[in-house]
Formats: structure tokens, C-alpha cells, sequence
């Protein structure tokens, strides 16, 4: 061991080393330069042979070597035999030469390694060790002018010592002989590496130097370097606790990288420039005191991280890949959140946040999404962030001091503002002044004079200028002049607005407090815009902005200088509330902090089964009441309350609802009375009120009929009387919102209707929760839009088949009366069996085409419709043939040939303003009809449709009323007067033999 120069020694444990061992000493040797280990159960095996890796491990840790990037071990055939703790060791060995493989190109890692083997390589080692230029007295080395060149390592061993204007081609060791005491480097180019294992908190000095990395690991983690005036390094690896520090260096460092084993407890300081920060390090606190980071990335792996931003820091762009935290008050202008778990203290300029990635940015849970999170006026997307007001135009007065769209508005509160004026070109001050809009702008001369404040201004350093002590809800003008350092006007007046935050806390009180809600009022608010609110437990988690925002309950619309009453629903009787709330503007952007108040809801609990009714028909309910504390109340009395959502715009009276309640069996009514606002209210229970005793739990039967399709709101309150408060305390007070909800019809199927053809349709018919036993019938109406007259006939005579279920078997007849209606369950139905819902199946023919409507009604015993369907309307669409295209029907065909118009058929003459449309067609059927088959308009025409949309039937005449024979073609001719300004477009045909078959042709003329 004297050979390397150690001599210091350390205590050790190892269970297999005694003090009378002859390499007792050479051991405690070892372990203090830690060439040595041991094993995981506490021995050393002093006696045992080691490989060739162990042994290369030892003289690695010897040498003091580090890792080196390229790979020397490739070639090697067992490669793959190394051990993951020993191959950089081996792998920086064979690097220096100091370890050579076997001629059959293999290193051997697992054999043991010979006595001529550690002859050997001990012997480069110590070669290796002494080709170095070692300072081991205090002084200073190196010309004081030119340059002096060092083709090997160098080692520094002591402290106090100078080294100056040399180039080191080699290494530089700053060797923990140095222990804390000061290497200042002036002048001095590294080319290889440079080690820091010693140093103290007085630091090693790097003074216009050049060096290509440096790798900081000293054992106490306390070195502080210093790099000034136009010293560059490419890279700090830092390895153990340390502070890095740029005093005014031009040029300053490019890349930190945080690596290795080091302690969380360990201190790593920044202050200066740097172009990169890379954390890899889990849990490793990281403080940056001040100056300028061009990126910060905390690495995958890194969690739990920890970086500080000091008052006078900036980090242009700070990505974060792990679970970390970001704290401070320094500035970040972009942050890169990736990964979640992760926190920024402060808010960032600008937020990219991964999508389904969720993060703590400024206090509110922020989740990402597809689209980048970015600045528009008063909030970035998800985050509630204030952003810069509009940003100066050319030629304003702020033109080439700052970037572009600086200074900028970038936080706002209730009563503070900040103002970032980003990247100055000058040093100087800015002195500025805040005035309410509708104040005077200030002179140049006022502002200077009597500023709000004075900020000085370095060059190429953003600045932050806070005003505080404003009003809540308060526009402001923000006036800023601009000098340089000798106080010379650099700037016309630089003028910004923008409005605080609205304080919602003073425009909030307490309403009812009810058992499963709570009623706040928003007392002539300041602003138009919106409340969202929330209900927590004490124990659960304060909601962040965003949550309370992205509630699924909605919010409130307030308009300024109207109260507002915001409730919070669903919670549960006798229970301590946290009651959140926050104002935004019209759009959803934030416009005040988060308040919080605390209640305590009434004692009396309360439930029931009423959700849903149906309108015009009963529901019976039931409602429980119940007192779980030890209180016992004394003259209780029970009120109810109804209001209609008056969103649906009609009046709501009493004669709209019937309310009854169960005595003994019997329904009996309770009376309602009118008031304002379309309420309806009333008295219930004892007229001299009654005892809610500790344990009470009664259960009243209602039933309620309203003829209102809407939604209600019931209250029913319990409050107890003394003499000390004639007005009543309310015990218990029960929120039940109730849907009045019409009989519900969808019908399925009605379109894509064929003249002729046979389809099929659905209906699902449901009631909600009717309890009242009507028998009734469903009645089905249609009807026939006349084109010709536009009026609306009942279709009668229409055969329809139905069905209710799906029992094919089941299929009834029936055929429209006069009204075009049908009764289904002419025997009568209960109306409580449509409360699970029924579906009845249709099928029929429609022979003409045109417009129909089919309406459904339940009709009473005496023909008093209950609940309606106003009904659907389609279209039966005819079979639309061409001139000259044979119609297939079943048993017959027809061609229609042609149609031409003129003012005379058949001696017969057109009446004035008239002529004839005249119509040619061969007919052919299979079959003689039962009767003898002539032609008439109504037989074989049903209509000729004009251009118009005139339908004309009747009044036609056939060429010589032919009888159609079977099986040949028979040309029959038919006329029809029409207006001499009139063209026919199509001509609908019947079957010869069903007249129940239709055909529409485009005649084309």
C-alpha cells in the first residue's frame, strides 16, 4: 500500500479479519481508501482466491477510474460472463491497458486470478499512477505568462495551491487530500477530465478556464466551485452534495447532470447560468438560488425529486418525467409536466401537460388532454391561469426594451397583480404606479416622483414588478416608466389593465339550513357571471379549482346586483360541512380565489321513495322521518312547500295538484293554499304540534296527482316553537325534487311506408309509478293530409292488425271506424300495468300514397282522455314506375304507353278554359275478374297528380268502356279534363284485379 501513497487507515468490522492477522494493518488500509467491501454476510475471506473481476474491481476503486462511455468489451467471446457490478471496472481497465484478455480473446472474468497475473497487473497499475504530475505542496505552479502543456494526469493533493496557465492534456484529480480547503485553477485547459474529490465550502476556483467535464464526488458532499469571468465547462456530473456557482462567467456551464448514489439528505446548490439541468437522481433536493436555467429535466426513474426555485431564479423550460416537486418563488416561463404526481408551487407562464396526465400546478389539479395547454384571455384551458393582457403594439412605448408582448400581466388576485417585463436590453429602473381605471393617468414627472414602486432592471434578467394592497373585483390602470441607471427616461409611459378577482367571501350568507341541504346566498353580487359550489366532509380533501369548475352538478347563474340563491343538495342530516365556492365570469373563467364556509346540517333526518309521477294520475309515496341525537323537541309542526321549475314558463295553481295522506286506510285530502312566485303550500300533523323525541322515527303513506308536466320542488320542514322564539327553530327540513312526467309513447318503425305493401311498426307505452287502478283503454287514431284541399281527414276503413307482447299467436283484427280510430283493450287495462312499460307490435297497409299521422290516447271509461301522444307523422311513398315499364302486380300487368293533351276526345268537346289529358295503357291479367271488368276512373285510376300538386279524381271518360279479357293485352284510353295551363306529372294505377294494389307512374310530361 506505501507504494500508492496510503497510509491512512479505518476501523473495521469484518467478522474473519483479527487484529494478530499479518495483513491486519494492508486491510484497514484498504477499507479507508475503500478498495475493499466485504460481502453481504460480514466477511472478507482474506484467505479465499478472488477472480480476475474482483481483482479488476479493487484496482478500478485504486486507480480512482471512471466509467468510460465506449464499449472496449465487445469483442471480447465471454463478455457475457462479466458481472453487472464489476463491468465498468473491467471495461475502464482494458481501457488504460492495464488488463488484457487470453489468446483465445476471452478476459476470464470468473477464473481466479494467478500470482503472475496480480504481479502484472499491480505493476501497470502503479505505472499508471505515477505517470502523473502530483502537487502535494501549498503554492502556486504554472508560468505567469504563455502557456505551459502537461501531457499527463495531474494531481492536486493539498490545499492552497494555484495552478495557472497550463494546458493538462490528461486528467485533472482534485484529490480528498485536499480535504475542505481551496484549488483555484486560472487560465488552465482540461482535456480529458477533471475530478473534484476534495474542496471545501471555500471552494475551488475555475477562472477563465476551459475544461471538458467535471465530476464532483466529494464523501462530505460540502464543495462549493466557483466559475468566473470566461471560464467554460460543458459538463458538471455531480455525484455527492455540492454547489455550483457562476460569479458573472460569460460563458458559464452547459449541462449539470445530478447522477449517481447520493443521499437525500445531501445539498446541491445552482446559482448562475446554465444551459441544461438534468436530474436522474430519486429524491435528491435541488435548490436553484438564482440566475438563468435554460431547461431543467427531472429524468424517468427520478422520483420524488426535489427542486427549489429561489426569488431570483427563471427557468425557461422545466420537464418533468417522474414524481417531483417544483417550490420556490422563482419564475418558470414553460413547464413540461409528463408524468403523474407531480407539483409546481408556482404557476408557470405556459403549461403542457400529457394527456390523462393529472398534476398540482399553483395549488388546483390540473389534467391534461389532446390539446396543449395555452394562454387565452383570462385562463389557459384546464389550469385557471391568469395570462398577460394584450401585449404592446409596435410602436408603443415598450418597443425593443423587452421581448415582444412585454410587459405582461401573467398572475392576478383579489388584491395583488403581477407584471413580467421578460429579457431587458438595458440596466436601469422601472418605477410604477397603479390608479382605478377612472383615476387620471399620471405624468412621466408623477410616476417617477411618487411610484408605487422601484425596480431595478439588469439586462438580460426578467423582472418582476408585484403591486398589492388592491381592492377585490377592481379594474385597474398599471402605469410603468422606464430608465436607465443614471436615471434617464428610456420610455414613454407603458400603460396595462386588468381586474382583480372578485372577493366572493363578502357577498355570501347562509340561508335555510335544511337536513339534506344547505341554502347560501349570493347577496347582490358584483359581477355577472357564475357560482360553482361543492359539499365536503371534514375529513375529505379540499377540492382544487379545476374540480370544483369541472363539477358534474353545474353551477349557478348570478347576474349583478340580483341575489342569488346557490344550494348544495344531497347530504346527510346532523353532519359538519366544508362549503366551497367560486365565482367565474360568463364563460367559465376563474374571477375569484376559492371560499370556504362551515355548516352543520339540521338534526331531524328524512327520506322517501318519491322520484318520479306521472301526470294527471296518482303515486303513492311514502315519507320517514327520524331523530338519531339525544335532543328531545317539543311543539313541532309540519309545513310543506311546492315549487314548479318556473324555467317551463307556465302558472302553477293549487287546483294543479291533489295531495293526500293515509288515515287509517282512508285518503284524505290536505288542504293547499296559493303564494308567490307560483308556490303552493300547506300544514300537516297536529294543529298544536307534537314532541320529536331522541329515537322518534315515524313513516307517513301519500299519495300526490299533479296535471303539470314538470319538475317540482317539495320542502317539508319540522320546526319546533317555544316562548323564547315565537318564529320557530327549523329541526329538519327535507329537499324532495319530483319529475311530473307525461305518459311516455315511442313509437319504432313508422317510416319507409310503400303504397300497397304490408309493414309493421312499434310502441312502448309507459307510465311512472301511477298507483291509481283506472281502467282505460288505448285508442289509435290515423289520419290523411288532402293536399288537394289541404285539410286532414280520418283515415276509415283501414284495416290494422296488432299485438301486445311478442305472442305471434296473438295478432287481432280490426278495421277504423269513421274517426279513423281503433280501441286496443276493448275490455279495459289497469293503468298500473304500464308502469314497467308495454310494447304492442302493428301491421297494415296503406293503398294511397300521401301524408299520414297516427296519435295514441288513453281514453277512461267515459271517454275522458288521460295521458296523449300528439303522434307521428310519414309519408307512404307510391311504386314509382317510368312511360313505357310493365307494373307487376300479382295477377295482372300494365304499361302505361303514353299522354297527350287536346281539346277534344271522342266528339266529345273540352269545356272552355279546358282540355284533355289523355291517357294510353294495355292492360293484361291472368284472370277474369268476378265481375265484369270495365273501365272507370275510380276501377283502374285512382288519381292524376298535377304539377301543382292538385290531385283530380272522377269525371274521366274510357274509349268505349272495353272489357278486359284474360291473358292478352287489352289498350284502353282514358281522358280527363283539366286546366289548359295544367300538366299531369304522375298517374296512380290499381291493380285490375285487388284494387288494393297501387302504382305511381312518372308520366313524364
Amino acid at each position: 500500500m506505501e507504494a500508492f501513497g496510503f497510509s491512512k487507515t479505518a476501523e473495521i468490522s469484518f467478522k474473519d479479519v483479527k487484529p494478530n492477522d499479518w495483513f491486519y494493518e494492508e486491510v484497514r488500509k484498504a477499507k479507508a481508501e475503500d478498495l475493499i467491501r466485504g460481502y453481504e454476510d460480514g466477511t472478507l475471506r482474506p484467505n479465499n482466491p478472488i477472480t480476475r473481476e474482483e481483482a479488476a474491481a479493487i484496482v478500478a476503486r485504486l486507480l480512482k477510474l471512471q466509467p468510460v462511455e465506449e464499449d472496449y468489451l465487445a469483442n471480447y467471446k465471454d463478455k457475457n460472463e462479466i458481472s453487472n457490478w464489476s463491468k465498468d471496472a473491467i471495461n475502464s481497465l482494458v481501457a488504460k491497458g492495464l488488463l488484457a484478455g487470453y489468446q483465445d480473446n476471452t478476459l476470464g472474468p470468473k477464473r481466479f486470478i494467478t500470482r503472475a497475473e496480480t504481479v502484472v497487473i499491480l505493476s501497470r497499475a502503479l505505472d499508471f499512477n505515477t505517470t502523473a504530475v502530483v502537487y502535494d505542496k501549498p503554492g502556486t505552479y504554472g508560468p505567469e505568462s504563455g502557456i505551459m502543456t502537461v501531457t499527463k494526469n495531474v494531481e492536486v493533493k493539498v490545499p492552497d495551491v494555484v495552478l495557472r496557465n497550463m494546458v493538462i492534456k490528461g486528467d485533472l484529480l482534485i484529490a480528498k487530500e485536499v480535504g475542505d480547503g481551496n484549488v483555484t485553477l486560472q487560465n488552465v485547459t482540461v482535456e480529458g477530465k477533471t475530478l473534484v474529490n476534495g474542496g471545501g465550502e471555500h471552494s475551488i476556483y475555475l477562472e477563465n478556464c476551459s475544461l471538458a467535464q467535471v465530476i464532483v464526488n466529494k464523501e462530505d458532499g460540502k464543495v462549493r466551485i466557483v466559475v468566473k469571468g470566461d471560464t467554460k465547462v460543458d459538463t458538471v456530473n455531480v455525484q455527492s452534495g455540492a454547489k455550483i456557482e457562476g460569479q458573472n462567467a460569460s460563458k458559464g456551464i452547459g449541462k449539470v447532470v445530478i447522477e449517481g448514489n447520493i443521499p437525500a439528505d445531501a445539498g446541491i446548490v445552482l446559482a448562475g447560468n446554465f444551459d441544461e439541468v438534468e436530474v436522474k437522481v430519486a429524491k435528491v433536493p435541488v435548490k436553484v438560488e438564482e440566475g438563468m436555467v435554460n431547461r431543467i429535466n427531472i429524468a424517468q426513474g427520478a422520483d420524488e425529486a426535489k427542486i427549489e426555485l429561489g426569488e431570483k431564479a427563471e427557468v425557461k423550460v422545466v420537464e418533468v418525467n417522474s414524481k417531483a416537486t417544483i417550490s420556490g418563488k422563482g419564475y418558470i416561463e414553460t413547464a413540461v409536466v409528463k408524468a403523474d404526481g407531480v407539483t409546481i408551487e408556482q404557476k408557470p407562464f405556459n403549461l403542457e401537460i400529457a394527456e390523462n396526465v393529472t398534476a398540482n400546478i399553483g395549488g388546483e389539479e390540473v389534467k391534461g388532454s389532446k390539446t396543449k395547454e395555452s394562454s387565452t384571455e383570462g385562463t389557459s384551458g384546464g389550469g385557471g391561469y391568469t395570462t398577460p393582457s394584450t401585449p404592446p403594439q409596435p410602436g408603443s412605448s415598450s418597443t425593443g426594451l423587452f421581448d415582444e408582448g412585454y410587459p405582461a400581466v401573467v398572475e392576478i388576485g383579489e388584491n395583488y397583480a403581477k407584471v413580467l417585463f421578460k429579457n431587458p436590453r438595458i440596466d436601469g429602473q422601472i418605477y410604477s404606479v397603479a390608479r382605478l381605471s377612472t383615476e387620471s393617468k399620471p405624468t412621466v414627472d408623477e410616476i417617477i416622483q411618487k411610484p408605487y414602486f422601484v425596480n431595478i432592471l439588469q439586462k438580460g434578467r426578467n423582472e418582476l414588478v408585484v403591486f398589492d394592497n388592491l381592492q377585490p373585483g377592481t379594474e385597474y390602470n398599471f402605469y410603468f416608466v422606464v430608465t436607465d441607471e443614471q436615471r434617464n427616461v428610456k420610455s414613454d409611459i407603458i400603460t396595462l389593465t386588468a381586474k382583480t378577482k372578485a372577493s366572493l367571501l363578502n357577498e355570501l350568507r347562509f340561508g335555510t339550513i335544511g337536513s339534506n341541504y344547505v341554502e347560501i346566498i349570493v347577496e347582490k353580487p358584483t359581477f355577472d357571471g357564475r357560482i360553482y359550489s361543492m359539499a365536503k366532509l371534514p375529513n375529505e380533501q379540499a377540492p382544487t379549482l379545476s374540480e370544483l369548475i369541472n363539477d358534474q352538478r353545474g353551477y349557478n347563474i348570478v347576474h349583478k346586483g340580483e341575489n342569488e340563491g346557490v344550494t348544495l343538495h344531497n347530504l346527510q342530516s346532523n353532519t359538519d360541512y366544508n362549503l366551497y365556492f367560486v365565482a367565474t365570469d360568463t364563460n367559465g373563467n376563474p374571477i375569484s380565489d376559492i371560499v370556504k364556509l362551515t355548516a352543520k346540517t339540521a338534526p331531524i333526518g328524512f327520506e322517501s321513495n318519491l322520484s318520479t309521477t306521472t301526470v294527471g294520475l296518482y303515486t303513492n309515496f311514502y315519507v320517514r322521518a327520524f331523530n338519531t341525537t339525544q335532543n328531545s323537541y317539543n311543539n313541532v309542526k309540519i309545513t310543506f312547500r311546492i315549487y314548479p321549475n318556473n324555467n317551463l314558463g307556465f302558472s302553477f295553481t293549487k287546483d294543479d295538484i291533489s295531495l293526500q295522506y293515509d288515515n287509517n286506510g282512508t285518503w284524505q285530502d290536505i288542504p293547499v293554499s296559493e303564494a308567490v312566485y307560483g308556490m303552493v303550500h300547506g300544514t300537516f300533523g297536529p294543529i298544536q304540534g307534537f314532541t320529536v323525541a331522541s329515537g322518534y322515527n315515524e313513516i307517513t303513506n301519500f299519495r300526490v296527482k299533479v296535471n303539470k308536466a314538470n319538475t317540482y320542488f317539495i320542502y317539508v320542514d319540522f320546526t319546533s316553537y317555544d316562548d323564547n322564539n315565537p318564529y320557530g327553530e327549523i329541526i329538519g327540513s327535507y329537499y324532495l325534487p319530483v319529475r311530473v312526467e307525461p305518459v311516455k309513447f315511442e313509437i319504432y318503425g313508422i317510416d319507409n311506408f310503400t303504397a300497397g305493401n304490408e309493414k309493421g311498426f312499434t310502441l312502448i307505452v309507459k307510465t311512472n309509478n301511477v298507483s291509481e287502478d283506472i281502467d282505460t283503454q288505448l285508442k289509435a287514431t290515423f289520419t290523411v293530409y288532402d293536399a288537394v284541399y289541404q285539410s286532414v281527414y280520418p283515415l276509415a276503413n283501414q284495416a290494422v292488425r296488432y299485438m301486445v307482447g311478442n305472442n305471434i299467436n296473438n295478432w287481432i283484427y280490426d278495421t277504423t271506424d269513421k274517426e279513423g280510430s281503433i280501441y286496443i283493450f276493448k275490455d279495459g287495462i289497469k293503468m298500473t300495468q304500464f308502469n314497467e312499460g308495454m310494447r304492442i307490435y302493428f301491421s297494415t297497409t296503406f293503398f294511397i300514397p300521401g301524408i299520414y299521422n297516427l296519435r295514441f290516447a288513453f281514453v277512461d271509461k267515459d271517454g275522458n282522455e288521460i295521458g296523449t301522444f300528439s303522434g307521428a307523422s310519414f309519408e307512404v311513398k307510391g311504386k314509382l314506375q317510368k312511360v313505357g315499364e310493365i307494373i307487376e302486380f300479382p295477377n295482372a300487368k300494365v304499361i302505361v304507353k303514353s299522354i297527350t293533351y287536346n281539346n277534344t276526345y271522342n266528339n266529345f268537346i273540352a269545356d272552355s278554359g279546358k282540355t284533355f289529358a289523355i291517357l294510353t295503357m294495355d292492360v293484361w291479367v291472368s284472370q277474369q275478374p268476378q265481375d265484369r271488368l270495365e273501365w272507370y276512373s275510380n276501377d283502374f285510376i285512382k288519381s292524376f297528380v298535377l304539377e301543382n300538386g292538385q290531385n283530380l279524381i272522377g269525371n274521366n271518360f274510357s274509349s268505349g268502356n272495353p272489357s278486359i279479357l284474360p291473358n292478352q293485352w287489352t289498350t284502353v284510353t282514358v281522358a280527363i279534363q283539366i286546366r289548359e295551363t295544367d300538366k299531369v306529372i304522375f298517374v296512380t294505377v290499381k291493380d285490375p284485379i285487388n284494387f288494393d294494389n297501387v302504382a305511381v307512374v312518372d308520366v313524364g310530361q
